[in-house]
């Protein structure tokens, strides 16, 4: 009776058992099969753990690693805050607050700034162009210039994937405020620009300056190309920051007909026209979300390092 009984008892824990079981598995989102698997895991890991195959690191090791990472940082932190060290000179009293945004503030002293004739360049990964590509996207869109600019329909998963802060970009400033960008593709030996200047500062020559002393930096010193890769000899999982100097050999831009500022530009800034129109297809999406061919006429025009010593 005794044994009976103790049988009955073990059938019924081992049913509420697998109740509970199947329950923690419908909770979890598992199959029981799964969950089987996984015991099976912890099992073998705590065997070898037993048996000194498994080496566990202590809570002071641990601890003491972490304090490293933690100073690793802030010396990346304290090195990326040196290199923004700004000077500033402003006309009046302001606190650090509301200098930034008075109109007569001038910026005498940067690592990264480039003046020219009262305008303020400094790299995309600068703390000083913080906010820039949120900037373009606001008066890209005001302006309505998105498919003049990209040569694209514009939408709003266009707008999404707008980012700025690539190797050698640059924000171009007037007195502590955003007016427009100007980048540089293409390999080390021939760079492109791309050039955007907000509409409220057209037609002041502004774009004219801007490339005019990127071009004479990119012949003369070379510009920086400054880009963040991941830290592969790091303990930790991060990231390190990378500079290099271009010295390109051309410079080379396409415009589009119609854009007979930029064509102005060109000649203002001593390119010269390589061809007098090429005809580049261009396939698009629509807004109807349907495949269309757009055909853009453009001028190309390139300037040489050897043409630029020449104009000197």
């Amino acid at each position: 009776m005794f044994h009976d009984a103790l049988v009955a008892f073990a059938e019924r824990r081992i049913i509420k058992m697998k109740n509970e079981e199947e329950k923690l598995c419908q909770h979890i989102g598992i199959s029981i099969e799964r969950k089987h698997q996984i015991d099976e895991t912890i099992k073998e890991t705590h065997i070898r753990y037993i048996n000194g195959e498994i080496k566990t690191r202590s809570l002071a090791d641990f601890k003491k690693k972490q304090e490293v990472r933690r100073k690793e940082l802030e010396c990346l932190e304290e090195e990326r805050r040196t290199q923004c060290n700004t000077i500033v000179f402003t006309q009046s009293e302001y606190s650090e607050l509301e200098y930034d945004q008075s109109d007569d503030r001038e910026i005498l002293y940067s690592p990264e700034l480039i003046k020219m004739q009262g305008l303020e360049a400094y790299p995309v990964t600068s703390l000083l162009s913080v906010g820039i590509t949120d900037e373009f996207k606001k008066e890209l869109k005001a302006a309505g210039d998105f498919e003049q600019f990209y040569g694209v329909t514009e939408n709003d998963g266009r707008y999404k994937v707008i980012n700025l802060n690539r190797p050698l970009y640059y924000s171009i400033k007037i007195k502590g405020s955003f007016i427009g960008y100007i980048g540089f593709n293409g390999d080390s030996d021939a760079l492109e620009p791309e050039i955007y200047i907000f509409k409220q500062y057209r037609n002041k020559g502004y774009g004219t300056i801007v490339l005019k002393k990127f071009i004479e930096l990119a012949f003369t010193d070379g510009l920086l190309r400054t880009w963040k890769e991941k830290n592969i000899d790091a303990e930790y999982y991060g990231y390190i920051w990378k500079n290099e100097l271009v010295h390109p050999s051309k410079i080379i831009s396409t415009v589009r007909v119609e854009n007979i500022h930029s064509q102005k530009m060109m000649f203002a800034c001593g390119f010269h026209e390589i061809n007098e129109m090429a005809t580049i297809v261009i396939p698009y999406l629509n807004d109807e979300v349907k495949t269309k061919i757009g055909l853009l006429a453009v001028k190309e025009y390139e300037l040489t390092k050897e043409e630029y010593r020449g104009l000197l």
